[in-house]
């Protein structure tokens, strides 16, 4: 069943859990494949309007300073059985062609709440919702074992679908996603401004780090900011990263979008308003079933 109110688009599946549970045995695991990141060409990377520095409000700042043993932008593999990671795991699904892919989510909010890449819920040129989704908290590939989570509705702002032959509307890669049970480790939570830090770490399931069988971390620096959009440097995570946090602490900022010819910088949506009248439509969806209703949102 799909919904479209104030800008947000809502679908809840007709897949039963127990469905979705059954599909993804440890043979289709193991052979999903991690979904491409979405490449931003250099034209429409110059593009993109108000791509800029903070300037005066940046040379303000005063940074820490690490240790010598720090290295930045090197990936690391983190301890999911901890905060913030263990919030953090693998959602796979089937895209419009048949193919099971993976990609990276996290638990944010409410505890049936999880936050990804739209690129991972939805065709940007379609529309077309994939289907069997199935999220694994903690996800460790090496003996395919996590909290085993079936989704039960999702959502997208209605301008992520942009149609044939348009350029994609890279603020809008995000989607929401409600689980049809509790989260067993708690929950990150989500800060909504263009105020990025100067330094903060990203997540995910990358395949040139651990073969998307491992979550990985790494520590980059905020390039500049634009409109709708930011650029994370020091990021070199590949396919299987997309939907993974950009984190200050236990707050998710932002997370893995689009990467463009450099290999180790990533783009991700700047989360404001219009993200939290997502996660409310998609909660109020999950939460109360009232997916055919007028739900309260702002924003576009």
């Amino acid at each position: 069943m799909d919904t479209n109110e104030n800008n947000n688009s809502i679908h809840s599946t007709s897949e039963d859990p127990q469905q979705i549970l059954d599909y993804w045995t440890p043979e289709r695991l193991a052979s999903a494949q991690p979904v491409e990141p979405l490449i931003i060409s250099k034209n429409n990377l110059a593009d993109l309007k108000d791509l800029h520095s903070d300037g005066d409000i940046e040379q303000l700042t005063i940074h820490p300073q690490r240790g010598n043993d720090f290295n930045s932008g090197t990936p690391y593999p983190v301890d999911i059985t901890k905060r913030p990671y263990s919030c953090a795991g693998v959602i796979f699904f089937t895209n419009e062609k048949g193919e099971n892919r993976m990609g990276t989510a996290e638990f944010v909010g409410d505890l049936r709440m999880i936050f990804t890449a739209a690129h991972c819920i939805r065709d940007h040129v379609s529309g077309n919702w994939f289907t069997n989704f199935l999220f694994m908290r903690a996800y460790d590939g090496t003996n395919r074992s996590g909290q085993r989570i079936p989704l039960s509705a999702y959502g997208t702002k209605q301008a992520w679908v942009v149609g044939p032959n348009q350029e994609k509307n890279w603020a809008f890669d995000y989607a929401f996603g409600y689980t049809s049970i509790d989260s067993q480790a708690g929950s990150l939570g989500m800060k909504f401004s263009s105020e990025i830090p100067a330094e903060f770490e990203a997540i995910g399931y990358p395949n040139n780090f651990g073969n998307s069988q491992v979550m990985y971390g790494v520590i980059g620096r905020k390039g500049r900011v634009g409109t709708g959009v930011v650029e994370m440097l020091d990021n070199p995570m590949g396919p299987g990263c997309s939907g993974g946090a950009w984190l200050d602490g236990e707050y998710i900022i932002s997370l893995n979008s689009y990467s463009a010819s450099d290999p180790n910088t990533e783009y991700g949506p700047v989360l404001n308003a219009n993200t939290r009248s997502l996660y409310d439509a998609v909660l109020n969806c999950g939460k109360n079933n009232v997916c055919g209703r007028t739900m309260e949102s702002v924003g576009n």
